[in-house]
Order: structure tokens, then sequence, then C-alpha cells
């Protein structure tokens, strides 16, 4: 089948943010829109492969939270809406802090009660009993949130694609945009290797390449990519069946997980950690550079890792903003580009509440509990065109 010419959207990306767009978007009534994704939905090349997956309510600001109740409702509902099961498991979240910033989590659990979202302060005994093999001396307290879990990544993004396909949307995977047509400071099309598309308005949903497509139409956007490094252990008894994700946030952020190990006693120790900043667009773990920036902190923080064997290190990449906010919605500069990137950690467990709000800002609604304002573009300075278009 050939590829359609003209195209009301037209989003660049095909990870699970721009499969989210472009399902709400459908959803939304609009539903001449094309997906360029230049690999496979879904391949080892994209950011979604290399997540964990986890769905966290346990946040500390207020529009962080709301995200994540917008989207924690979409996921408790997913199989219901889009007829794919998302393996949703709750097991909790525990985020822990040395004892010269425990303050900070009851001050999260006061913002949570706000919200209606459960946190329980735990004591350092508390926190030895769930996880009995961390270093807990500077460790006072924590907070432990129940109803926080993860879901199967590729299993969402394939039900946001089965239905934007249901609606009508055209997906063309093995395409790659290669330029951003601009002329008179409106978007005129998308230039791929399949050929030209005619569309007034285009979605910058690139990931680990959001900053070169906005380029492509004259805007610097400030992002950065990082390596985000996951170790993976042998089988250890230690790691709880129903263990919830643990987040250490000083002094440096280490998550630790368990994964099933079939066949084996206990399960894998999973520990993710370190952004690393990086140009390079492939997923590989900087070895020799994680080892000098990052073993101290894991053997502080997890002695008993020193009698495990290591099975596994790779890395993620995950794009960050200066706030660790995403950048979304419509330029001032150039009228039907939307920026939909910039997730850092959280692409997946916002993707539910991303899709919707660049579905809204597209389709000019004003229905969401949460405004896209606070995303957008020209909170930073130094935004301006890099070139000019005719």
């Amino acid at each position: 089948m050939n590829m359609k010419k003209t195209a009301d959207v037209v989003i660049i990306g095909g990870g699970i943010q721009g499969a989210s767009a472009l399902c709400y978007l459908c959803e939304a009534g609009i539903r001449n829109v094309m997906l360029i994704e230049m690999d496979k939905l879904g391949g080892a090349s994209s950011t979604t492969a290399y997540t964990s997956g986890w769905v966290m309510l346990q946040e500390e600001d207020e529009i962080n939270i709301r995200m994540s109740q917008m989207s924690f409702l979409e996921f408790l509902r997913f199989e219901e809406k889009y007829g794919i099961d998302i393996n949703f498991i709750q097991n909790g979240s525990l985020s822990i802090d040395t004892t010269d910033h425990s303050e900070r989590f009851h001050k999260r659990a006061e913002i949570h009660k706000t919200f209606g979202i459960h946190g329980e302060i735990l004591s350092r005994e508390d926190i030895r009993s769930v996880a009995p093999f961390l270093n807990l001396s500077d460790i006072e307290s924590g907070l432990f949130s129940k109803n926080d879990g993860k879901v199967n990544a590729d299993s969402v993004l394939q039900g946001y694609i089965r239905q934007a396909k249901r609606l009508g949307a055209e997906i063309c995977e093995g395409t790659k945009a290669v330029n951003i047509k601009v002329r008179n400071g409106k978007v005129a099309g998308v230039e791929t290797t399949s050929g030209f598309i005619h569309t007034p308005v285009v979605v910058n949903a690139a990931g680990i390449y959001a900053k070169q497509v906005a380029r492509w139409a004259g805007i610097r956007l400030p992002l950065t990519n990082a390596l985000l490094h996951v170790v993976l252990t042998e089988p250890t008894p230690m790691i709880q069946d129903n263990m919830p994700l643990i987040e250490v946030l000083n002094p440096e952020l280490i998550y630790v997980e368990g994964r099933t190990s079939i066949g084996s006693e206990g399960n894998i120790a999973e520990y993710s950690l370190g952004n690393v900043k990086t140009e390079s667009f492939d997923h590989v773990a900087q070895l020799e550079l994680f080892t000098e920036k990052y073993a101290d902190h894991i053997l502080y923080r997890i002695p008993e890792i020193f009698n495990l064997g290591i099975t596994n290190c790779y890395a993620g990449i995950r794009t960050l903003t200066p706030d660790d906010f995403p950048i979304l919605g419509h330029t001032d500069e150039v009228e039907g580009y939307v920026s939909d990137c910039g997730w850092g950690g959280r692409g997946i467990s916002h993707a539910p509440a991303g899709g919707r709000l660049i579905a809204e800002c597209i389709s000019k609604t004003h229905k969401l509990p949460v405004s896209i304002e606070p995303f957008l573009l020209s909170r930073f300075k130094g935004h301006a065109l890099s070139h000019c278009h005719t």
C-alpha cells in the first residue's frame, strides 16, 4: 500500500508517547493522522524497549501527581477499553532518603493525602523488614505507596496502535522523517524517505532524536540525552516476589527491583542508576565510566551485591529537560509545530496523560484536569529560531 501524501497531523516517532498521541487524536475525532517510525514499532532501537514500565503515583509536586493520577486510571481500565492485557502489577513503591533529607517524606505524604493517594511513613526497622539487603546506617525513614506498580510497556504501545488503526490512522514503519518543511512561519509538510507528506501540523515525538527533529523547523530545544545503566545479578533469595520498587534518593539515585527467575532459587535483582550524558544514539552501556562513577555507590547502599554475580549490564537513553518536565504543545515561532518530548523517566508512567494533552492541544478542547501551560517551550529562555525559513 502506498503511503498517503496528505494528513491533518503527522507524528514523528513511534515510541509510547507517539503511539498515545496518535490514539487519543483519533479518539478525539481527528482521523486523518499519520505516524512515521524509522524502525519497527516497539523495536530494540526504541527507548520504550529499555524501560521497566513503572507507574508511579508517588510524586513530589502537584502537576506530576495529577499527570500520574490521570494515567493511572487509564491503565486500570486499559484491558477493558483496548482489549489488551498490560500485566499491571501493583507491588507498591518505597522511597528512602538519608536522615538529613527525611523531612521531605512527611511533606510528600501530606501532599498525597490531599489528592487521596496512599502514603505511609516507614521507620528504619520497617524498611529493613522489606529490604534487609540495604545499608540503612544513614537512613531514618521512607515513604511507601501501596498502589504503585508496573505495566508491560510494549503491550500498552500495541494497544494504542491497534485502536488508532481501527479508527483509521496510518502507521508507516521503516520510514524515516528527514526534514520538516516550513513556509511563512507555518508547517507545510514532512519530508520522509518514502516521499513528502503535506500536513499543517507535525508532532515531534521523536524521543532521543527530538532535538535534531526540532532543528528542522528552526527550533532549539533544551534537551540532553543521558544513559541510565541497568545492572542484573544472578538469582538471589534476598529479593522477594512481591517486593516493591525501591527508590534510593541520596547520595546517588538508585532503583532496585526484582525480576522473577524461572527455574532458579530466588529472583534476579535489578539496579538502575546514573544519568551519563551521551551524544550517541546507541543504547550501549559505558562499563568503564559506569564502574568509575557508580560502583562505590552501589556497594555502599547494597553491600550484599558484592557476593552476587553480575549477569548483564545494559543502558537505556533518557531525554532530560532542565526542570525535569517534558516539553509539550505549540510554539509561537512556528505555527503547526507541536512538541511531545523530554519525558525523562516518566514516558511510560505518563503515557496516557501525555497523549490526551497533545490531542487536546491540537483539537483545541480544554476538558482535562491538567493544563498544558506548564509544559510549553516558552517557559525556557533562548528557544528562538536558529535559522529562518521562507
